[in-house]
């Protein structure tokens, strides 16, 4: 297991469970063991779950994570659970949580400019279908190209304000404005702290969110699963 993996994962532990959700923990697998293990959740029948998440902790690279063995695409981790292939969680939340780098850049931050207001858009659609790739919620702990930073005796940044805030206040608040106050919290108050190397030190982090979900959202009870690939190497 990574340095700092084991803290995260009691962490999402506590405060899934929280919620009463069955938590299922999944360490140092391979490539292969990954594949067949979401291939068998999703042939689960989820008729009286309210959502499905999954939670991995691991090395990373643009669009890639890394097993114990071998890397694979991101997109392994959802392709599985889309309402094509597993009917019985179509219309519900299927969220993926994801602590990994996506590159090598590290954010040095910039000054912050005013802001202007807040402009929405919409329009109503009915329709007799829905799309395959509704309701999916995928968050990342770092912009596309960017490093994740993990602390080996704490975990990561990430993982315990996610976690914290979900113990806190995941069956007050709304799951979008709630994974909204965890992005503001590690954009304003974390700043990396390695000063025996210059290169990452004093560096920021900016967690991404890409999001299909069609309706609120508070946590009630739901399946987990938890990855923890955690030998594999960058």
């Amino acid at each position: 297991m990574r340095d700092g993996s084991d803290k995260d994962c009691e962490s999402m532990r506590m405060a899934l469970e929280k919620f009463s959700l069955e938590v299922l923990v999944r360490k140092d697998f391979t490539k292969s063991q990954i594949k067949e293990e979401l291939e068998n959740l999703a042939k689960m029948d989820h008729s009286k779950n309210d959502c499905f998440v999954l939670v991995i902790l691991t090395h990373g690279s643009p669009n890639q994570l890394y097993a114990k063995d071998d890397k694979f695409d991101v997109s392994l981790l959802w392709e599985n659970f889309v309402g094509s292939k597993c009917e019985s969680l179509i219309g519900k939340p299927k969220l993926f949580f994801i602590q990994a780098c996506r590159g090598t850049k590290f954010d040095n931050g910039a000054p912050q400019p005013s802001l202007p207001p807040n402009a929405t858009t919409g329009a109503d659609a009915s329709s007799f279908t829905i799309p395959s790739t509704g309701d999916i919620l995928v968050m990342y702990a770092t912009f596309e190209g960017y490093y994740a930073f993990r602390n080996q005796e704490n975990g990561s940044n990430f993982i315990q304000t996610l976690s914290k805030t979900l113990l806190e206040n995941g069956s007050k608040v709304e799951l979008k404005k709630l994974l909204k106050y965890v992005q503001r919290q590690i954009a304003l108050k974390f700043i990396s702290n390695n000063p025996n190397e210059p290169e990452s030190h004093q560096k920021k982090q900016m967690p991404c969110i890409v999001s299909t979900l069609t309706k609120d959202f508070y946590f009630t009870k739901k399946d987990i699963v938890e990855l923890d690939t955690a030998k594999a190497s960058v």
